[in-house]
C-alpha cells in the first residue's frame, strides 16, 4: 500500500486525541470515499475511531436537558445510575415493574470497574456501549449483504451520528433495538433466545416486536393484508377504538403486566386519530422511504436478500410516516437501522445513491455538529461539557482543568 494511503488512513486516529468532531467527520468522509480501496486492517482501525468519535461527541451534549418536550429521559438514568452505584434498595427493579434490569445491571458493571462517574462520562460510557455493539454486529452479519468493496462505506453509513442521536435519547429502548438484531441474525437458537432476553431486559416492548417482526417474515402476505385492514379501521374509527380502550383500562390491567398498559394508555388519544400530526413527520426522511418501498417493489422486486423483509419494512415506514401509533414503536426499522437499510436497499446503485441521498445525510449531520443548540429546545447543545478540540490530547477526559 502506497504511503500517501496509510497516511490518509490514519488521519482520524491521529485527530482523535485532539478533536473527536474532525477524527469523526475525516473518518466518514474516508470510509465513504475509499471504500474499495480500505484493507481489512485498516477498516476495522477507522471503526473504532469512529465508534470513539461518536460517544465522545454524544458524551460532549448537555446532559441534563432543558426542553420540556424533548424525549430525553437521562436526568431519571443518571439518578438511577447513582442509586445502584450507592447500593440503594430497589434501584436495580426500577424499570418494567422489576423485568426491565438491562439497564441497572450495565450501570453496576460501571460502578465496578469505574470510580462514581459525573453525567458525561456515563454519557460516554453508554454511547460507547451502543457503537460498539452496532459496529461488532455490522461486522458479523450486516457485511453479508454487500461486496467487500462496499463493506467501509456500509460500517461509515451505519454507524452514522445521527443514528444514535436519535436513539440514546431514549436509552432502554435505544440499547434492546440493538440487541434484537443480534438475536434475529444470530443462527443457534440458544444464542438467539440469549439475546431476546438481554433484549425484553432493557425495554419490555421487545417483546412484541419480536412476535410481530417474525410474523411478518413468516407470513407477509397475511400479515401485510391484516395490517392493511387494520389501518383503514384505524384511520375511519380511531375515536371509536381509542374511546374503549381508555374505558377498558380496569379490564386492561387485571390481564396485561401494567408497564404495557401504562404505554398504550399514554399514547392513546380518545379523540381519534388526527391527520395534524402529520406536520411533524420528516419530509425528507419520508421521501426516502418512499423511494426505499419503490425500489423494493419495483426496481428489484426479486432481490433475494431483501425479499423477506420487504413487509416488515414497508409496515414500520407506514406507521412512521403517519404516525397511527407512536413512531418509537419503529425505532428497530426507522432508526437503528435507517442508515443500514438505505444503503443495502440502493447498494446496486452505490455512486448515483451517493449523488441523491449522501448530500442530505451531510445536511443532518451540519444541523447535529454545528446547529445543536436549538434556540427553543436546547435539545443537545453539543460540546456543552468540553470544546470540540484542543491542543492537549485527550482533554475530553480531564473536564476541562486543563483548558
Amino acid at each position: 500500500m502506497p504511503l500517501y494511503c496509510t497516511a490518509l488512513f490514519l488521519l482520524p486516529v491521529v485527530l482523535l486525541p485532539f478533536t473527536p468532531f474532525y477524527a469523526y467527520i475525516f473518518g466518514l468522509f474516508i470510509m465513504v470515499g475509499f471504500s474499495a480501496y480500505i484493507p481489512k486492517n485498516f477498516r476495522i482501525l477507522l471503526s473504532i475511531t469512529l465508534c470513539l468519535s461518536i460517544a465522545l461527541i454524544y458524551a460532549s451534549r448537555l446532559y441534563f436537558n432543558l426542553a420540556t418536550d424533548f424525549d430525553d429521559d437521562f436526568s431519571r438514568y443518571y439518578q438511577n445510575y447513582l442509586d445502584v452505584y450507592d447500593g440503594l434498595s430497589g434501584a436495580m427493579t426500577l424499570w418494567g415493574g422489576g423485568y426491565e434490569v438491562g439497564l441497572p445491571i450495565f450501570y453496576k458493571l460501571l460502578s465496578i470497574l469505574l470510580p462514581k462517574l459525573p453525567p458525561q462520562y456515563v454519557l460516554f460510557c453508554t454511547a460507547l456501549f451502543a457503537t460498539t455493539l452496532m459496529y461488532i454486529w455490522l461486522e458479523i452479519y450486516g457485511q453479508n449483504f454487500v461486496t467487500d468493496k462496499q463493506k467501509a462505506a456500509l460500517i461509515a453509513f451505519s454507524l452514522y451520528i445521527g443514528v444514535f442521536m436519535e436513539t440514546l435519547g431514549l436509552t432502554r429502548q435505544g440499547l434492546a433495538s440493538i440487541f434484537l438484531l443480534y438475536g434475529f441474525f444470530a443462527k443457534p437458537m440458544h444464542i438467539k433466545l440469549l439475546f431476546f432476553i438481554i433484549a425484553a431486559s432493557f425495554h419490555l416492548s421487545s417483546i412484541g416486536i419480536i412476535a410481530l417482526c417474525y410474523i411478518a417474515y413468516y407470513f407477509p402476505r397475511l400479515t401485510l393484508a391484516v395490517f392493511v385492514a387494520f389501518f383503514i379501521a384505524f384511520i375511519i374509527g380511531a375515536s371509536f377504538i381509542n374511546t374503549h380502550l381508555v374505558e377498558s383500562a380496569t379490564f386492561l390491567y387485571k390481564h396485561f403486566p401494567s408497564r404495557i398498559v401504562e404505554y398504550i394508555l399514554h399514547y392513546v388519544n380518545a379523540n381519534g386519530y388526527n391527520p395534524y400530526y402529520l406536520i411533524y413527520t420528516n419530509i425528507m426522511k419520508s421521501i426516502i422511504m418512499l423511494c426505499i418501498v419503490f425500489t423494493l417493489f419495483v426496481i428489484t422486486p426479486n432481490d433475494t436478500l431483501l425479499k423477506r423483509f420487504r413487509v416488515v419494512i414497508v409496515i414500520a415506514f407506514v406507521i412512521y410516516i403517519t404516525n397511527i401509533i407512536p413512531g418509537r414503536s419503529m425505532m428497530l426499522v426507522c432508526d437503528t437501522l435507517f442508515c443500514f437499510i438505505v444503503f443495502v436497499v440502493f447498494r446496486h446503485f452505490f455512486h448515483l445513491t451517493l449523488v441523491f441521498f449522501f448530500p442530505y445525510f451531510l445536511k443532518l449531520m451540519y444541523n447535529y455538529l454545528f446547529s445543536g443548540d436549538h434556540p427553543e429546545t436546547r435539545a443537545m447543545e453539543l460540546f456543552f461539557s468540553y470544546p470540540e478540540a484542543s491542543l492537549y490530547p485527550f482533554y475530553y477526559f480531564f473536564q476541562g482543568a486543563l483548558l
